[in-house]
């Protein structure tokens, strides 16, 4: 959920007409959006395992990540796809997403979980997700308040279990020329999610040159 919501804010949402005007503290959780990210690597380390038939044992190798750190740092999400026998050095991420873990004990209060994700385009900071606390969402809702402004849009909805019981839920959505706010106070459709999602992103414009779409 949080990086298919997240991609629909950067490369799907447009500029809204209706934008506020003043410009918004564009730093989250001390990374700045819009410039190059510079966050080291999570220490990668090579674990060994055996595999292969009953009678045929074969020791392969992995990378994997050990647990947190004393600094941030991030994990890439496809790190099982390299082998450290033909991969000496991983190559830099440029593009796409990557997991951001916090350093030991520096973990924000707004954020229940240890990490929270970052898109990347030419090696800058487009946009951060994080997880919150479903039963916390009010009280987030009044801290980004704070730091963006009471010029919110919300929107109220319920969700609905088997047996007919409803759980009263919100959107709220901030909305700046080059900056989108959006909490969910639940993710998705589950009617038991514990976590909701926030989402601060710099709309990218879909360039789509695509016939069909030109003007008459």
């Amino acid at each position: 959920m949080p990086k298919a919501f997240l991609y629909i804010i950067l490369f799907l949402a447009p500029v809204w007409a209706n934008a506020q005007t003043t410009q918004p503290d564009m730093t989250v959780f001390g990374y700045k959006l819009g410039e190059p990210l510079h966050v080291p690597e999570c220490s990668c380390e090579i674990k060994a395992y055996l595999g292969g038939t009953r009678f045929n044992k074969k020791e392969y190798y992995e990378y994997t990540y050990p647990p947190l750190s004393a600094v941030d740092c991030f994990e890439r999400g496809d790190l099982n796809k390299y082998d450290p026998k033909k991969t000496k050095s991983l190559p830099e991420v440029t593009n796409g997403f990557i997991d951001i873990y916090f350093a030991k004990n520096k973990i924000p209060a707004i954020c229940p979980v240890i990490s929270f994700t970052a898109g990347i385009l030419d090696s800058k900071l487009i946009g951060i997700t994080f997880k919150i606390r479903s039963d916390e969402a009010n009280s987030d809702l009044e801290q980004l308040k704070q730091k963006y402004g009471n010029d919110v849009s919300i929107k109220r909805y319920q969700l609905q279990n088997g047996f007919g019981a409803t759980r009263n839920c919100f959107s709220a959505t901030w909305t700046f020329p080059a900056l989108t706010v959006t909490l969910l106070s639940a993710d998705g459709t589950t009617y038991t999610s514990p976590y909701g999602t926030v989402t601060i992103a710099i709309p990218q414009k879909n360039d789509n040159n695509n016939q069909n779409d030109r003007k008459l």
